[in-house]
């Protein structure tokens, strides 16, 4: 019998645990009921999810506002930049015009002075045939050294001119030492020349002439030579060889 006793409280069923229920004193509570929210709560959250939806109503129309001011914004700075764009464009299109304006006028006032120092040299040359009294025995005798063609485009020249070596070559020396001292030119003679594609370098031959040229003209040429490293006689050929250049020649 004390056997059966115990099996029967080893298969004796057990009891759920009960608590006393909050502020009920004596009132069990079960814990193995599933809990649920107060109507309090379910409406408390309700009115979360209303104002969070409200929240992102209001979110979505402030983007889009957004949206519409910054589609304005960029739309006034393309104009702008493209206005600012025009008007770099006309200000390009002035600037090349006064280039163009001022490289004529460059071009214009040195084919002035240019036209300006041959009728110079025309009138003096004239003036001076004009005051010859003893023909081409007159004269300082020099020594040139000048390339055979330029000096024989020069002496053609002077006979189609109808005068002579002592009065041209005169003149030409007395135009370079009043260019140098007016400080129009520098340099020798060479220097200043244009060359052509395919130009070469004169050949310059000794040779003996009469220069009409008066002491202080001389003495201005022989002092130019020295300050110029080179020797009078090839000055006075470079001063040939550039008036014959003026009249067509090329060194080849």
């Amino acid at each position: 019998m004390a056997q059966t006793g115990q099996c029967r409280k080893r298969h004796r069923r057990k009891q759920p645990v009960e608590a006393p229920a909050t502020g009920q004193s004596g009132r069990p509570v079960s814990w193995d009921r599933p809990w649920e929210p107060t109507p309090e709560r379910k409406a408390q959250e309700r009115e979360w999810e209303r104002r969070r939806l409200e929240r992102l109503d209001l979110d979505l129309v402030d983007t889009a506002q957004d949206l519409v001011d910054l589609r304005n914004r960029a739309d006034a700075e393309e104009q702008k930049v493209a206005h600012l764009q025009r008007l770099l464009d006309r200000k390009r299109e002035l600037l090349t015009e006064i280039s163009r304006i001022q490289r004529a006028r460059t071009e214009a006032e040195k084919e002035t002075r240019a036209a300006e120092r041959r009728l110079e040299f025309e009138r003096r040359r004239f003036e001076r045939l004009g005051q010859r009294r003893s023909g081409p025995r007159d004269g300082r005798p020099v020594r040139v050294d000048v390339d055979d063609e330029a000096w024989a485009l020069l002496q053609r020249d002077v006979v189609a001119q109808g005068t002579y070596l002592i009065w041209r070559m005169g003149e030409l020396v007395r135009f370079e030492m009043d260019q140098l001292a007016a400080g129009r030119v520098s340099g020798r003679p060479s220097s200043r020349r244009r060359r052509g594609p395919g130009e070469g370098e004169p050949s310059p031959r000794q040779r003996f002439l009469r220069v009409q040229v008066d002491d202080e003209t001389w003495k201005a040429l022989r002092l130019a030579a020295v300050d110029l490293d080179v020797s009078s006689a090839r000055y006075l050929g470079e001063i040939a060889e550039a008036e014959a250049h003026r009249l067509g020649w090329r060194a080849l």
